[in-house]
This record gives C-alpha cells, structure tokens and sequence, in this order.
C-alpha cells in the first residue's frame, strides 16, 4: 500500500495543476476517486488495445480492484470499455485515415469546428491527417488567443495566403499604447472612440398650489340671518 502512495504521488506531480485544481474541488469524498479516474483515462488513451488492471498498476500505481468503489466508477464512465480485468479507452472519433477525418468534418457544423485537442484524444497520431487536409486546402485550422486550434471543414476551397503577403503582415508593428495615444492626437483623434453625452439633470417636480376662491359678499343690506350663514 506504501508502494501505491509512492507512485501515485508521481503522478500527481506532472499532472497539470488547472486540471488538478478541477479534480480536487467538491466533496472530499469523491476528490481522491475523481483524481484516480483521471490517471488511469491518461494512462490507458496511450494505447489502442486493451489494458490490464495490473499493466494500470505498473504504470499508475492504483491498484483498481483494491480501491473501494473505482472499479464501478471506472464502469459507468462512457469513455471507458470495462471487459474482465482489462481497460479500452473510447476516443470521441474513430479516425484511421485522411479520408475518415475529411468526412467527419464534413458532417460537422462548419460554424463550430472540432477542437484540434478533442481530436488528438486518441492513441494514434492524426497530426499528419490534419496537417495533409491543411495543404490540399480541404481543411483551416484557426488558432484562439488563448494557444487552443480548431479545425473547420473549407468547403469555399479557400487557397493558401501568399508567402510573402503573410510576411508583410508579420512586418507590420503595432505602437505601445503612449505612442498610440501621442499618434491619435497629433492626427486630432482620442482613444476614446464614443463621446460622452451630456448628462440631462432631472428637474424637481413642483407641487401645485392650492388657490382659495374668495367671495365677496357686494349684498351688504342683508344681514347674517337672511343669508343663513
């Protein structure tokens, strides 16, 4: 059981720390089993085949059947075939070949893409599929700001950008933001895109006077008692 802790802390050093920060929140007591599932998905995605429990234990450090509870995890999980003491990892896209990935891209939503790390979830290298539908223009790989790449289906046959316009505009530099901001001025612009709009003070509600209506009474040769008053 010592040997078990020794190898599985291995692990848990070169795991990514956003990824483990995800596995360890939550109830405490499912963070460990959480942790567990994670490892031996990484582990057993390496292979195209079936992998023993004691090939897991080798490589991991968890011993699956002694670990209360994880087998039956590890059975309800859909990315995983559970047959005997052996593990199968499921990938997202069964692709063996250039054709295969060009024809799951065409059944994809063009607006959306397919993530290329959802793609490479899988034992075998599919780099060289994506890269060959990238030269023949049949696929465009997009690279987010955050690092991530998505790859859509080019169903314009958009061609490549000429080398050396892709050049100049790797030429092209953009000023700091002072020297942007000198630039704008000089040419009578602000950085401010919108102008402020004056603001519209409400006016105080004034409450209504009350007026008195006066009588004045001109029949003076009536006294109070004929007027009833």
């Amino acid at each position: 059981m010592h040997c078990m802790r020794d190898s599985f802390s291995v692990n848990f050093f070169i795991m990514d720390k956003t990824t483990y920060a995800k596995l360890s929140a939550g109830n405490p007591n499912t963070r460990h089993s959480n942790i567990y599932i994670h490892t031996i998905l990484t582990t057993i995605k390496k292979y195209n085949r079936e992998v023993s429990f004691k090939e897991i234990e080798a490589e991991t450090g968890i011993d699956i059947e002694r670990t209360p509870g994880l087998l039956d995890l590890l059975s309800k999980n859909q990315r995983i075939i559970t047959e005997g003491k052996t593990l199968r990892f499921i990938p997202l896209h069964k692709i063996e070949s250039e054709e295969e990935l060009l024809e799951i891209l065409k059944k994809t939503n063009s607006e959306h893409g397919i993530p290329i790390q959802e793609l490479l979830d899988r034992s075998n290298d599919i780099a060289p599929f994506i890269d060959g539908l990238v030269q023949k223009n049949q696929a465009i790989v997009l690279k987010d700001i955050d690092g991530s790449s998505t790859i859509f289906y080019n169903s314009l046959n958009i061609k490549n950008v000429d080398p050396e316009i892709i050049k100049l505009y790797e030429e092209v530099t953009i000023p700091e933001p002072q020297e942007l901001a000198k630039r704008l001025t000089t040419a009578g612009l602000s950085m401010n895109s919108a102008q402020e709009k004056p603001v519209r003070k409400a006016m105080p509600i004034q409450k209504k006077k009350k007026y008195h209506r006066k009588i004045k009474i001109t029949n003076t040769h009536l006294n109070n008692k004929e007027l009833d008053i």
